[in-house]
């Protein structure tokens, strides 16, 4: 069995919650900074979010025995709080008893690389960076001295 890393999610996608009504805000709801990317060969900010919304899904979905899938929406603000709300109410469906299904081994891709790991070493060393290095690039989309995203603000 390995342990159950939904309320680690949980409680991050939470926090995206409320940066995204904050950034939304500060934009007066412009859509330009969703399509907009860092750097030319970066994600831009709607895929960098999507990405760490599905990684919760790409994580939990094989450790308790059922297939990936992600509740993509519109390419709008709304479409993306929409999906990370059914999100995390998935997510706060899955019980410890849940994760007891999980397999020996987790098998995925990593763009042209195969994955062969433990569940542990998956989550670990494959679900958990991907997800906040997704976390943290939506993070830099956030324009400077524009609002505060304080944790305590949060």
């Amino acid at each position: 069995m390995h342990s159950n890393p939904a309320p680690i999610f949980i409680n991050c996608l939470k926090q995206l919650e409320k940066m995204l009504v904050k950034i939304e805000t500060h934009c007066s709801g412009q859509a330009d900074i969703l399509h907009s990317s860092l750097q030319k060969d970066m994600l831009p900010f709607i895929a960098q979010v999507r990405t760490a919304i599905n990684f919760s899904l790409r994580t939990c979905c094989p450790l308790v025995g059922r297939e990936r899938f992600s509740f993509d929406s519109e390419p709008t603000f709304a479409g993306l709080r929409e999906q990370l709300l059914e999100t995390l109410r998935y997510l706060e469906a899955l019980t410890d008893v849940d994760f007891e299904k999980a397999p020996l081994r987790i098998q995925d891709k990593a763009g042209f690389n195969d994955l062969d790991l433990t569940c542990d070493e998956y989550v670990s060393l494959y679900a958990l960076p991907n997800f906040f290095l997704s976390s943290v690039h939506e993070l830099c989309h956030c324009p400077p001295g524009g609002y505060s995203l304080e944790q305590s603000r949060l």
